[in-house]
């Protein structure tokens, strides 16, 4: 093979040199692998939902709480426009000197659907609302027939506020203080019978919310 001169090898090595670094790389699309697609926009059910109303709609006539136990699976919706007070458990409570017959909404599914679409409550019924922690809440009267007189209670079951709600009403009534603890009953029915704030309601300081 004859010598190549100085010059000239360079002018023919740098090239063959590259031709052999740049074959074995990889392009830009291997080396860094395929990405993943980005994630879809989250479904109105992933959503944070909006506060739990107080209550959904029932059939005509009185409604009043059946016998004690926990009520079928496939709790009702706000929007499918039935009431789901019937599925719940019901407690006796000593409130005002008097036993109250009452519903326990002590899940998400039953709290967010309260008593929506009752149309009539029973005099000596009501509905308590079990959160698994204390917090501020807001309840509003959306699709809620019954006019109501609620009671913010805290963990030991001490009365915070009472409030009076309108049927139907889309207006928020926050609560001013942390609680854990919501009862409901005929608009009235505290001030009736002698329920004011700071009374206790015995035996709900134990009930767990899920």
């Amino acid at each position: 093979m004859p010598l190549v001169t100085s010059g000239g090898f360079w002018r023919w090595a740098i090239p063959a040199l590259c031709g052999l670094l740049l074959c074995g790389c990889p392009t830009p699309e291997e080396k860094t692998g395929a990405q993943p697609a980005p994630s879809a926009p989250p479904t109105a059910a992933s959503q944070a939902p909006s506060p739990e109303a107080s209550s959904l709609s029932s059939p005509a006539g009185p409604v009043g709480p059946g016998p004690a136990g926990p009520g079928p699976a496939g709790h009702p919706q706000p929007e499918d426009g039935v009431p789901g007070a019937d599925r719940l458990r019901v407690i006796p409570l000593q409130v005002g000197g008097l036993t109250l017959k009452t519903w326990v909404a002590d899940t998400y599914e039953s709290r967010r659907l309260g008593l929506m679409h009752v149309k009539s409550l029973p005099e000596d019924c009501g509905m308590i609302f079990v959160y698994p922690a204390a917090g501020r809440r807001a309840f509003w009267m959306e699709n809620t027939y019954v006019p109501l007189s609620l009671a913010y209670l805290r963990s030991d079951g001490t009365i915070d506020q009472i409030l009076d709600m309108e049927p139907l009403s889309r207006k928020t009534h926050p609560s001013q203080g942390v609680i854990r603890l919501v009862l409901e009953v005929n608009q009235g029915w505290f001030e009736r019978h002698g329920v004011k704030v700071g009374d206790t309601i015995p035996g709900v300081s134990g009930l767990i919310g899920y």
